[in-house]
């Protein structure tokens, strides 16, 4: 039997420790963090991604430049707004822009995410991420420039029909692929999300373009993009804390 006493010793050392040990793993997560990010920013210099962002822009603009003197578009048409261009009220579009805030939203989430685990050397699960956010990203580009509805269609020469069957072949690559890693997530909400944007898609095959037909096929899209948004928010942020927690 313990001398209570001694006991009172024991657990006061005990506690001490616990206290010491908190404190250690305190510290070294916070210069693990200090270390991610002195090398994130040692890695690439402000001026470079200034550099390649203004390239970029200098290119884009060139390419407005370039298409609207073969699509005799006049360049102020790229460049305003498309309500200012047709005269139209601020509100025109408004759900369709919010579709594509979201995808944007999406694919910023799931790159930055992906950018952190690199930063801290953890290969867990940052090929899921990157994959997610470039279609998350091509997706975006889809629905702003109607993509599958337009240009394939009639500049590309590329039925619609053939264009859906190899969007289909993609993603579904990408989900038997990363299968495992989206089965021990909330894959739920993901299902909720492929299950707005399918009947999106068949709604578009089945139903008139117009009036609360065209609603309901651009409602269940919105409501797919939001709730893929959710789902990655989430998987992103579990990712990162648990790199903060137990990968320190």
């Amino acid at each position: 039997m313990i001398p209570i006493a001694d006991y009172k010793i024991n657990n006061f050392w005990g506690e001490a420790g616990a206290i010491n040990i908190t404190a250690y793993k305190k510290g070294r997560c916070m210069r693990k963090i200090d270390t991610i990010n002195e090398r994130s920013t040692k890695e690439i210099s402000p001026v470079v991604i200034l550099a390649a962002i203004y390239a970029g822009l200098v290119a884009l603009l060139s390419f407005a430049a370039f298409a609207g003197n073969i699509l005799n578009i006049p360049l102020q048409q790229f460049t305003a707004d498309p309500a200012v261009t047709f005269s139209a009220h601020p509100f025109v579009g408004m759900i369709s822009y919010t579709g594509v805030l979201l995808w944007c939203s999406s694919a910023v989430v799931c790159l930055f995410s992906a950018a952190f685990l690199n930063a801290g050397r953890s290969e867990q699960n940052i090929s899921f991420l990157l994959c997610s956010g470039l279609i998350s990203l091509f997706l975006l580009s889809d629905d702003l420039f109607m993509l599958h509805e337009a240009i394939f269609p009639w500049y590309l020469d590329i039925p619609q029909k053939l264009v859906y069957v190899i969007y289909l072949v993609l993603m579904s690559s990408y989900f038997l692929y990363f299968r495992k890693r989206i089965w021990n997530s909330e894959y739920k909400i993901l299902g909720i999300a492929i299950a707005f944007l399918a009947l999106s898609v068949l709604g578009d095959f089945m139903l008139p373009q117009e009036g609360m037909a065209y609603v309901v096929e651009d409602g269940l899209k919105v409501f797919g993009i939001a709730t893929w948004f959710i789902y990655f928010t989430r998987v992103s942020f579990k990712e990162v804390t648990d790199k903060l927690k137990y990968n320190i």
